[in-house]
């Protein structure tokens, strides 16, 4: 049926194509709303700065009881792995208010 409907119009884009499907009067276009930034909160909770990537030639990334550790070694020689927590510190910073602390990422 959109083959059919869609088999006469040039179609450059996804906005395009958006269009033409809405128009339609026996289809119904069902579109996502609300979009969670997977890139921001990877930032926000992960801090990956502390492996050195460029030295690492042995790597292991585990998640064990909601925690994230990286295991890495530096030398294939070596039999001992050096582990890493990925998670970001939390700082407590006292407000004006009292002795009451409020987390910052």
């Amino acid at each position: 049926m959109i083959e059919r409907h869609l088999r006469h119009q040039e179609i450059f884009s996804p906005l395009a194509l958006t269009r033409k499907l809405t128009t339609m009067k026996n289809c119904q276009v069902i579109q996502m709303t609300t979009f969670l930034d997977y890139q921001y909160k990877a930032k926000s909770d992960f801090n990956f700065s502390r492996t050195p990537y460029t030295q690492v030639r042995q790597l292991k990334i585990d998640q064990v009881a909601g925690t994230h550790s990286v295991r890495f070694k530096l030398s294939h020689q070596t039999p001992e792995w050096t582990t890493v927590s990925t998670r970001r510190e939390v700082k407590a910073v006292p407000t004006r208010k009292g002795s009451a602390q409020r987390k910052l990422p």
